[in-house]
């Protein structure tokens, strides 16, 4: 256990212990906070982030080029009448980037009639992150027909293949406009691979998907109750804060013909972990330091690595943000907080095991094979030894780039 953490007692002279017992207590104590002081002189040097001007120069880049395809898409009615809204998600808007602006995220969300469609649950042995949408009434079936299966279920690979080759025939009719601009299939999103001068290139993940309102559905609200941020969100906003994603519903998720699985649609909270992120250190914190720590030692350490998601990364520091406390949380405290998440992560891959915060019976690192989690466990292991030998040099080796 590092110390600092909020479980450890808060009394460092317990009373039956003896004068000289107290005084090598009391050395102890303070040769453990010389070191974590020192873990914090040393992290706060690490470069994190990316420059303002790349930055800025990247996103002007990649939005324009964004907006042009949205709007000579609309302009032919490509989206079937519909106006749908561009959300920026994803690390970068989430301002969680530690190298290149070369990735950007982006959902196109379409803005159904509530009351066209009712949602439908999963099923046993599926977790509650999937969800179907059942048209309710005949008279609505002609806007969105040729998205709909046999049995009025709005079927998501209809949704991404038509809005695919939507884009697609954007571009292909528009060589001279866009002639800097290739794309991919790569579902859920179509990405742009979009040139830009100076030889940079940036790849833009563009995700249909559909507005969903309030509390998103089917979530475990008790996060809702305790979270100190969640209580400063104001969920009822005109803009949705969830969406339904065409992300394939996996296999291994409950018992199913094909057919009914086709039908599920996958929820995504992008949105309001966006509000979640721009808020959590308001309280003057470094919880964004740390995950961004966390992120620059996995791409510094490469290889087996690379399979640990930033989403498992991310939802292991939303847990522990309230859990922890605000006085743990301080920028002074940052090297105590991050030896606290190394240790939290190390005992997550032991277990194979980090909830989703918004859906507890979504473990994210199911997937992960347990050779990969018994090796990033056992390296974490190694790493916090040398953290504590408390060498400036050996500290910032595990993140130069």
């Amino acid at each position: 256990m590092s110390w600092g953490n909020p479980s450890v007692s808060t009394c460092i002279f317990p009373m039956h212990l003896s004068f000289c017992s107290c005084c090598l207590f009391l050395a102890l104590f303070k040769m453990a906070t010389s070191t974590v002081d020192g873990i914090t002189a040393a992290l706060r040097q690490v470069s994190l982030g990316i420059s303002q001007t790349d930055k800025r120069e990247s996103r002007e880049n990649v939005i324009k080029v964004v907006k042009d395809v949205i709007q000579e898409t609309q302009s032919r009615n490509g989206f079937n009448g519909f106006k749908p809204e561009l959300e920026c998600v994803g690390s970068f808007y989430d301002n969680l980037k530690v190298k290149e602006a070369d990735e950007f995220d982006y959902a196109l969300v379409f803005k159904f009639d509530k009351e066209h469609f009712k949602v439908e649950g999963s099923q046993s042995g599926m977790s509650k992150v999937f969800a179907k949408l059942k048209l309710k009434t005949s008279t609505a079936a002609s806007q969105y027909s040729q998205w709909l299966d046999s049995n009025e279920y709005l079927d998501p690979q209809k949704f991404f293949d038509s809005f695919y080759g939507t884009v697609d025939k954007t571009l292909s009719k528009n060589h001279d406009r866009f002639g800097n601009v290739t794309m991919r299939r790569n579902s859920p999103c179509v990405t742009l691979t979009v040139k830009m001068e100076g030889g940079k290139q940036a790849d833009v993940d563009l995700a249909p998907a559909i507005a969903g309102y309030g509390w998103p559905f089917a979530a475990s609200s008790h996060w809702k109750e305790s979270s100190r941020i969640m209580k400063e969100l104001d969920e009822h906003k005109s803009r949705s804060v969830w969406h339904f994603t065409t992300k394939p519903c996996d296999a291994n998720q409950g018992d199913i013909p094909d057919v009914q699985r086709k039908r599920f649609w996958r929820i995504s909270v992008s949105p309001l972990e966006k509000r979640f992120w721009d808020k959590v250190d308001a309280d003057g914190g470094c919880r964004k330091d740390v995950l961004r720590l966390l992120k620059k030692m996995r791409e510094k350490e490469g290889g087996n690595w690379k399979n640990l998601q930033t989403y498992a990364l991310k939802n292991l520091m939303m847990e522990h943000s309230d859990k922890f406390g605000q006085g743990f949380w301080k920028k002074e405290n940052l090297g105590n907080c991050f030896l606290e998440m190394l240790e939290k992560l190390q005992k997550s891959l032991d277990k194979k095991d980090i909830r989703a915060y918004f859906y507890r019976d979504r473990n994210i690192l199911h997937s992960l094979r347990d050779e990969l989690a018994c090796n990033i466990s056992s390296r974490i292991a190694k790493i916090v030894k040398e953290f504590n030998k408390c060498s400036t040099n050996n500290i910032q080796k595990y993140f130069d780039m």
